[in-house]
């Protein structure tokens, strides 16, 4: 959860500081900066996420989440010994 919410943070950062740019110049010049802001974004967000480690345990329990939602759209077909969609066709 810490990683998803240092993601989340850092993201937000840097879409305000690339909205604020933005505004603040308008216009042609204000896209080329905020162009930059993004190039210079992503390589901030690389920086801050390259400690964020996830772990087995973690990975794990992301696969369980994404599955109880996805569930309800899914049957067990034995012959195919795999989930198939509701709808049709293997999932």
């Amino acid at each position: 959860m810490h990683a998803t919410m240092k993601r989340s943070l850092v993201r937000e950062v840097a879409a305000s500081i690339m909205r604020v740019v933005s505004s603040m110049l308008g216009g042609g010049a204000g896209r080329v900066v905020r162009d930059m802001a993004y190039s210079a974004s992503c390589d901030l967000q690389s920086r801050a996420l390259a400690g964020v480690a996830y772990s087995e345990r973690s990975r794990r329990d992301a696969v369980l989440r994404a599955f109880v939602v996805v569930h309800p759209a899914l049957e067990w077909d034995a012959a195919l010994q795999g989930f198939v969609s509701r709808t049709g066709g293997r999932a």
